[in-house]
């Protein structure tokens, strides 16, 4: 992975905590979270994983596809994982903790 584009997750993570942080303070009270069996798109899911610091290939283990596949996925170069793979992403990133809004933003669960 290029510099800039290591750069690009990292900015796109401080962007998507910064919305958790307004969540969780309740401006996105009454936000409407997606139902289930809606998919995710690939960049609600680098936000996300990068919002809880995980690893593409811990993801990908966690969801049982491909790293490359994911990371295509992530990158909107190609989706070979189909929506039984997008489902099984979103799952995996739900059990962590995370949420995710009909608006496209993405939020952590209280504990």
């Amino acid at each position: 992975m290029r510099d800039i584009d290591k750069l690009e997750n990292m900015l796109w993570g401080c962007m998507k905590l910064l919305e958790t942080i307004k969540i969780e303070m309740g401006d996105y009270a009454g936000h409407e979270e997606l139902a289930d069996g809606e998919l995710i798109t690939g960049s609600q899911c680098r936000g996300a994983r990068n919002m809880i610091l995980m690893r593409n290939s811990d993801l990908a283990e966690l969801a049982d596809i491909g790293t490359a596949d994911l990371s295509k996925f992530e990158t909107r170069v190609r989706n070979s994982i189909g929506e039984k793979g997008v489902l099984r992403i979103r799952k995996a990133l739900e059990s962590k903790g995370l949420v995710f809004y009909a608006d496209g933003s993405v939020g952590v669960k209280e504990k």
